[in-house]
């Protein structure tokens, strides 16, 4: 699989509001491919894409996205604003963090 992708398949959080804008080859900006409302949130942040010399941007690199919590660690993986959350969203008496997958908060 190329690293290469046509310009505009991933959201940007730089320059570029319009992601089918054709890109510069050379320029560098911020992309973020995580949910709206979590870049800066815990441990999730931007990363950066640059385009080639065909006018391609290259994969987001260095970003880091939500991912599923990990309970016992006191990161909010995520990137909800809480870290180690323990969810029993469906009343069941078993939370996320005791192994209940119905009651993901992502």
């Amino acid at each position: 699989m190329s690293i290469l992708m046509s310009c505009g398949p991933s959201r940007t959080e730089g320059p570029s509001d319009d992601p089918n804008a054709p890109c510069n080859p050379g320029t560098v900006e911020d992309c973020y491919n995580g949910q709206d409302g979590t870049s800066g949130v815990g441990p999730c942040r931007s990363g950066s894409r640059t385009c080639t010399d065909q006018a391609l941007w290259t994969a987001c690199e260095g970003e880091v996205v939500p991912a599923a919590e990990n309970c016992n660690d006191g990161v909010d993986n995520n990137c909800n604003g809480a870290a180690d959350e323990n969810v029993d969203a469906d009343g069941d008496g078993i939370t996320t963090c005791d192994g209940d997958c119905c009651d993901s908060t992502e």
